[in-house]
């Protein structure tokens, strides 16, 4: 059994910047779950839906759209993001698990540039986390199933 997400998480200092930054990608993506992570980490995080294929078995049109719209989210949508809150970086990190094998790509953008790409390894998202000033473990549960609670819908797209 598979799992895919793609996760974007934000450094901000306090909980009100954290809503801030929450509020903000909500209205970008109105299809990303929102969530600020208290431990072991202060960040804010969206999410989108799971996007493990079997999830999706008779929805393939609906997961086509959505792979679509996060292309679009993760290739510019993020730096625009930055650009609001100039003070703070941004790291959009994708997570693809198959046979307990998980590779982490993505990359970290503040202030409308991106500063540091990551292609597909075992610890990407401890790379790319670290730029954003968060130390962590491999395991770390953004990236577990069940952490965002949600259900797979495109209502919002």
């Amino acid at each position: 059994m598979g799992f895919e997400r793609q996760v974007v998480f934000a450094n901000p200092a306090n909980r009100q910047e954290a809503e801030e930054i929450l509020m903000a990608a909500r209205q970008r993506w109105p299809w990303c779950i929102g969530k600020v992570i208290d431990s072991p980490i202060f960040a804010a995080a969206m999410a989108s839906q799971e996007l493990t294929c079997y999830l999706w078995d008779e929805k393939e049109a609906e997961l086509e759209k959505l792979h679509k719209t996060l292309e679009v989210a993760r290739n510019g949508d993020l730096q625009r993001l930055s650009l609001d809150f100039p003070r703070h970086r941004f790291a959009w990190i994708g997570v693809e698990c198959v046979g307990g094998t998980c590779l982490y790509d993505g990359h970290v953008c503040e202030n409308g540039r991106v500063i540091e790409q990551v292609s597909p390894q075992p610890d990407g998202h401890v790379r790319l986390l670290r730029l954003l000033g968060f130390s962590i473990d491999r395991e770390f549960a953004p990236f577990a199933r069940g952490f965002f609670e949600t259900v797979p819908t495109m209502e919002a797209l």
